[in-house]
This record gives structure tokens, sequence and C-alpha cells, in this order.
């Protein structure tokens, strides 16, 4: 789980606004857009995601990094999660 904790909102004063940084899987597909999925950091917002097929093998769509934050700062959380298959 990725969370966002800042975006081009909490601006301090004598702060830039955030540009760039957006989160993007290069690799995920959806209904309308097969060449991947960006998101735009939001304060508040997260994204959640399996890295993982039920196999146990990776997937490989859920390859993701960030773009360049081009100006103003960006903080963001990660949170992960285990869950053990139990017969």
């Amino acid at each position: 789980i990725i969370f966002f904790l800042s975006d081009d909102r909490n601006v301090d004063e004598g702060s830039s606004a955030l540009q760039g940084g957006e989160l993007v899987f290069p690799l995920a597909v959806t209904t309308q857009n097969h060449d991947g999925v960006t998101v735009k950091p939001k304060a508040g917002n997260a994204v959640v995601f399996y890295n993982m097929l039920p196999d146990g093998n990776l997937d490989d769509l859920s390859q993701h990094t960030s773009k360049l934050v081009e100006e103003g700062d960006k903080w963001m959380g990660t949170l992960f999660v285990w869950d053990p298959i139990i017969d």
C-alpha cells in the first residue's frame, strides 16, 4: 500500500507546489488504457496493489516507479502486507 502524504495543495509559505512525482505502473493495463497507469499524488489517497500472483509468482504488471519531482516536495509512506497462505 502506498500512501500519499502531500500534493500540490500542501504548500507552506515560501514553498513551491508539487510538480511531477506521479506514480507510474508502466506495464499495467485497464479497459481504457494499455499504455500503463499513472497516479497523481493527492494527500490522503492510497494505492493498493498485489505484487504476487495467487500461485506465488511475481506479478510483472505491479512493477512501478515515480516520475521526477520537478518542483516542491513529495511525501509518501509505504506499508508492506504479508498475507500467508494457511492450510
